[in-house]
């Protein structure tokens, strides 16, 4: 079966081919029930990483409910290693009760509230947990425990799993499946809903221009990928639009007019100009192989694209182009900007091209069989899908009045009718959404979008498998959404860790969005609080603590402003004057306790211990007074002076 990209963290779900139903009934994260009261009551579920969200008053819980009062369920069971006594912290702005083994422990209302210490039995425990929004503002939850051992924090998600035989939750995700299959495929380019407003904005995504396309594509290659785009990717969201007798004869003429179509400023630099030895030591160290399979690269991943044919499918200059910037000719790529200096896109481009490349693909003599590909590219409805000024006609949009004929029909291969190659469980999850409705197209929930698109650029390829990057759990939690936004829009002017040859990717369309739902899937807001200014009799303190001269000796592993680290015995730190605007203030103290609790392969030492630092004369040894001392030093940002 072809697998399509879905939201790993937050929406999981498998189909079967032989079946019509989802059988995802288990997995790992906390299994979510939202309900909205009313004359036409709605439920929807949701996988979630742990017990934390946060959703704005405007917002509805979910793309299929509506903004508004609702109320919820959270299942799971929660796994400790040995028998302990844990304390919980619910912090909401809502209503919640959080029940143990179906028995109430705990109750908040629009207030922090903590338990008493309750015993955890060693392996699996049943959690449940109530939450109503509040009556106005914002709805937020963070479940945190404690024990003697572990640092107060959110439940990992490593730690939770659920399992459901509700028939109702298998059939919302049999939902969320045709939603996301409806919007990859945009069926809406070609089909009117009967939707007003403005759509969801990943359903604007389009295909690639036409403009300037016969100066960065071959001809041959463009003929064979028109005439069946899955047969050299089997992934490719293109249908197959040629059918019959006239299928070759329909391609070699699109191919024809996309390849007259020429800007002459595409080409930038040469593969030529390239070093293939230091084009393969970039490969690697920008984990290439995390997307793509390259010819003796082990293959890491699954639906990793080929860059085999790389040769026979760009004209000379245009694949240094395209790798200096993936997305100028197609906003919705998912390929990223690694922001490569021309030097080092030449260098990658002559490592992974082993042929000679034209210049041009030769239109000459061919006026007819062109006017004939521009009257396909027009009948055929191409620029439903792509930009191409040239072509004034378009076909009328088709009304959504049938599910059983057109592109789901299971005869398919007819002239006019597109063939996506929907399995049988794609099309009944497509039914199934259609039968729903689409109100859920316009309903934009941050979350749920940052989870998809973690999920379909593919960022767990090198969070959490590459040494020295961070796992993708840790992102909302840990940093505040206006620089994680910064850095995944490429607009941060430092590398936080400069030693790395890896580098962090732009996705410059779609980062500040990512940041603020991956914020609020770890109960955070979109927006970090500006924060108060540094308490100056602590700053000083801070500073102490943080040297090597009676303090901690933090600067041995980290800079602090213009201050190289002293001596790195085992891994760098980062720069000290980038942890105030970086890092989410809750993180930085659970981080300092205890950093192995929350990174077990992290070279961060444990410092204090039971709520005891090392340095009685400082504070009065007061672990979480001196760690309060270290973040107001932070304060200073880039005025952070340096210890002596």
């Amino acid at each position: 079966m072809r697998r399509t990209s879905l939201p790993l963290a937050l929406f999981v779900a498998w189909l079967s081919c032989d079946s019509t139903i989802v059988s995802a009934k288990s997995g790992r994260g906390v299994l979510v029930k939202f309900e909205q009261k009313g004359p036409l009551s709605k439920t929807d579920f949701a996988v979630l990483p742990n017990f934390e969200i946060y959703i704005p008053e405007e917002n509805a819980p979910s793309a299929f409910l509506e903004s508004g009062a609702w109320e919820s369920e959270w299942n799971a069971e929660v796994r400790v290693a040995r028998r302990e006594n844990y304390r919980f912290t619910i912090e909401t702005s809502g209503t919640v009760q959080l029940y143990l083994k179906e028995k109430l422990v705990l109750e908040a209302k629009g207030a922090n509230a903590i338990s008493d210490p309750i015993e955890l039995g060693r392996g699996y425990n049943p959690i449940k947990l109530r939450m109503s929004s509040p009556a106005n503002g914002d709805a937020f939850l963070r479940l945190r425990w404690e024990s003697r051992d572990w640092v107060q924090g959110p439940l990992p998600e490593r730690f939770l799993k659920y399992t459901s035989e509700d028939s109702e939750f298998l059939l919302a995700q049999q939902l969320r499946e045709g939603k996301e299959l409806f919007e990859t495929y945009r069926c809406l380019a070609c089909h009117v809903s009967g939707i007003e407003g403005s759509p969801e904005p990943s359903l604007e995504a389009a295909g690639p221009s036409f403009v300037g396309i016969g100066s960065r594509r071959q001809k041959d290659w463009i003929e064979s990928w028109v005439k069946n785009p899955q047969a050299m990717r089997e992934t490719a969201s293109m249908p197959d639009l040629l059918h019959g007798e006239s299928e070759s004869g329909d391609a070699a003429a699109i191919a024809a007019w996309l390849s007259s179509q020429r800007d002459e400023s595409e080409a930038r630099g040469s593969y030529t100009n390239g070093d293939p030895d230091a084009g393969a030591h970039l490969v690697d160290a920008l984990h290439c192989s995390g997307c793509h399979q390259i010819r003796d690269r082990e293959a890491e991943g699954d639906n990793l694209i080929s860059l085999e044919t790389l040769g026979q499918k760009f004209l000379n200059g245009a694949l240094v182009s395209f790798l200096l910037n993936p997305s100028q000719h197609f906003p919705a790529v998912r390929m990223p900007n690694f922001q490569l200096s021309t030097i080092e896109a030449e260098d990658i481009a002559s490592f992974l091209l082993n042929s000679e490349l034209p210049t041009v693909s030769a239109t000459d003599n061919e006026s007819e069989l062109i006017e004939r590909g521009r009257g396909l590219v027009s009948s055929r409805g191409c620029i439903h899908c792509h930009t191409a000024p040239t072509v004034k006609d378009r076909l009328p949009t088709q009304p959504l009045q049938t599910w059983e004929k057109g592109c789901l029909d299971t005869g398919l291969k007819k002239p006019g009718v597109p063939d996506f190659h929907f399995t049988a469980a794609e099309r009944t999850a497509l039914k199934a959404f259609g039968k729903r409705g689409f109100d859920s197209l316009q309903t934009v929930v941050p979350h749920e979008y940052a989870a998809s698109q973690v999920e379909t650029l593919n960022c767990a390829a090198c969070h959490g498998v590459v040494e020295s990057l961070p796992t993708l759990s840790l992102m909302g939690e840990k940093l505040k959404p206006e620089w994680l936004a910064s850095i995944l829009e490429g607009t941060l002017f430092y590398k936080p860790r400069p030693w790395l040859e890896s580098r962090m990717p732009a996705f410059a369309s779609r980062g500040e969005r990512i940041a603020q739902g991956l914020a609020m899937l770890n109960g955070y807001p979109p927006t970090s609080s500006r924060g108060s200014e540094p308490e100056e009799d602590l700053v000083a303190v801070g500073q102490k603590l943080i040297s090597a001269n009676g303090g901690l000796a933090c600067v041995t592993c980290h800079a602090v402003g213009d201050m190289p680290a002293t001596a790195v015995f085992e891994s760098n730190g980062i720069n000290f004057a980038y942890a105030n605007e970086r890092l989410q203030p809750d993180f930085f103290h659970r981080w300092i306790l205890k950093p192995t609790q929350i990174d077990p392969e992290t070279k961060m030492p444990v410092y204090f211990f039971g709520g005891e630092s090392p340095l009685p004369d400082i504070l009065e040894g007061n672990a979480t007074d001196q760690i309060k001392a270290i973040w107001e030093y932070f304060k200073q940002g880039f005025d952070i002076e340096a210890p002596e």
